[in-house]
């Protein structure tokens, strides 16, 4: 009895410093680097879904670029209208601008920049989750620019500080009993011809 339960406590106990030991290297930093370039590759060769991507159009402010700027906050209005522009010029069906517009700032940038929105007509507001008595509700856009706007979509591009790559997107949220789309899963749902609520959220009936 004392041998069968030997040979059977050595593979468990090997398995489980193999198992502490995984956990630990995952701490280092040259593994989180490996794991990354193998989701890399991973991605790299898949097979797309060519249906659906196509002169599709994300503005994404990452650190270096906001390191230019003296403040973070506002984002310039104007610099924001005329990338828009730039992405209606080259051929974008759908743009999805992942910058959270809460405020107002001076009236002449904010109506360029709404000007800009409106003869886009497809472009696509990020919101924001706020975290109130360990409940989470949705932050929408100004109204002034959430209504001219095509839809809106939750904050779901996280950066990787290191490489400052893109690896993982939720796909929706749970928000005040609702499911609520994140800001990659709007124009898909748009691509896919879900009509538009008054809040600017898009249905989920396709997930």
């Amino acid at each position: 009895m004392i041998k069968k339960e030997s040979k059977i406590a050595i593979p468990l106990g090997i398995i489980l410093l193999c198992s502490i030991a995984a956990v630990l290297l995952m701490q280092l930093p040259f593994f989180h680097t490996l794991e990354h370039k193998t989701i890399d590759w991973r991605i790299r060769f898949r097979s797309p879904d060519k249906s659906f991507g196509k002169d599709v159009m994300v503005i994404l402010l990452d650190e270096a670029i906001m390191d230019q700027f003296p403040c973070r906050s506002p984002v310039p209005r104007g610099m924001l209208a005329r990338l828009i522009q730039i992405a209606d010029q080259g051929g974008a069906r759908l743009i999805g601008l992942d910058v959270f517009l809460k405020n107002l700032t001076s009236e002449d940038k904010d109506n360029e920049l709404l000007l800009a929105i409106k003869k886009s007509g497809k472009v696509v507001l990020v919101s924001a989750l706020r975290e109130e008595d360990g409940r989470y509700r949705l932050d929408l856009p100004h109204e002034t620019f959430l209504n001219a706007a095509s839809a809106t979509g939750v904050a779901d591009f996280p950066i990787n500080p290191i490489d400052q790559r893109i690896r993982e997107l939720h796909v929706y949220y749970e928000v005040e009993g609702k499911t609520v789309p994140a800001l990659s899963s709007s124009p898909f749902l748009i691509d896919l011809g879900e009509e538009v609520k008054p809040s600017k959220l898009v249905g989920m009936v396709r997930f």
